[in-house]
């Protein structure tokens, strides 16, 4: 098992980059993209295309009359890039295999409480911010066999929770980077071998330490972050890092690191609320306590 996401989206151009700049091959890194499938406890509910390759005949029925020659002539095309959501309801169509015609024709709901939120101002953003998912599901009539069977079973994989306990407005936000702002935006590949760790943080720590001169300490966990006044009249005001206590796991070591320049706090809510227990100086201060309050689910992915 690994903490965190092996999945690698179509939009993710930073990830594309890294390979690029730490050489790495994508073939060798990354699986091909796949279909994404949803089950329910009854089973297999749909699935989601690989919506930059699915063909014109992955959408014609097996069972349906079509002249061989209008077959020919469509065999390697491609679906063509239709404006959302049409292109997603075009390339979706014969992949449920459960839901009911009449409940996915419910989702037009949603698609109309997405335009009218991210399509409005702060104001009308704010009022669905204090509205529920479930209270929205409602509002705009998707049906119960669509939000059990489907919707909540998104969320729950996108963003852990289920929609009693989501804003409608980031269910909305979700679903429009997903599923809305480009039809293929859906497509997801995999870390083919080994880990994340293994192919991509490890070369990036490589070239960062034998280009840069970095430092990398795996196997490390801050402790203690000491704070200190500024030591000039400019920054008498200003509270400033002095030194980090970690412990270093292999040698089973306490070490102290002084003079520090800075410290850049990339940390999740469990390892934000650790160090703030265990740095006073920190804690004291409004912004790294509500930090530390911050809720969190922890998640693996196997």
């Amino acid at each position: 098992v690994e903490a965190g996401t092996r999945g690698f989206w179509m939009d993710y151009p930073n990830i594309n980059k890294l390979c690029e700049e730490l050489g790495l091959d994508e073939d060798d890194v990354f699986t091909p993209f796949t279909n994404s499938s949803f089950y329910s406890p009854d089973g297999l509910e749909a699935t989601a295309p690989v919506f930059s390759k699915t063909k014109l005949t992955d959408l014609i029925p097996k069972t349906f009359p079509i002249p061989e020659a209008l077959l020919d002539a469509v065999n390697d095309a491609v679906v063509p890039q239709l404006p959302s959501p049409l292109g997603q309801v075009v390339a979706t169509f014969p992949l449920f295999e459960r839901i009911p015609l009449a409940d996915r024709a419910s989702m037009a709901g949603l698609l109309l409480a997405t335009i009218d939120c991210l399509g409005g101002d702060e104001v009308v953003q704010e009022q669905y911010d204090r509205m529920t998912a479930h209270d929205l599901f409602v509002r705009f009539r998707l049906s119960k066999r669509l939000v059990e069977d489907f919707v909540k079973p998104t969320l729950l994989v996108g963003l852990f929770k289920p929609p009693e306990e989501l804003s409608a407005l980031v269910v909305m936000e979700l679903l429009y980077y997903y599923a809305l702002a480009h039809q293929d935006s859906f497509d997801v590949r995999w870390i083919k071998k080994g880990t994340v760790a293994d192919s991509l943080v490890a070369p990036l720590a490589k070239k960062l330490q034998t280009e840069y001169g970095l430092n990398v300490l795996g196997g490390c966990r801050v402790g203690e972050i000491k704070l200190e006044q500024g030591s000039s009249a400019d920054e008498n005001d200003v509270l400033k890092a002095s030194s980090i206590t970690y412990q270093d796991f292999k040698t089973q070591e306490t070490v102290t690191m002084k003079d520090v320049d800075g410290v850049i706090l990339a940390l999740g809510c469990k390892g934000m609320e650790g160090v703030i227990k265990s740095s006073p100086d920190l804690a004291r201060l409004p912004v790294f306590s509500r930090a530390a309050s911050l809720k969190g689910i922890d998640v693996i992915s196997c």
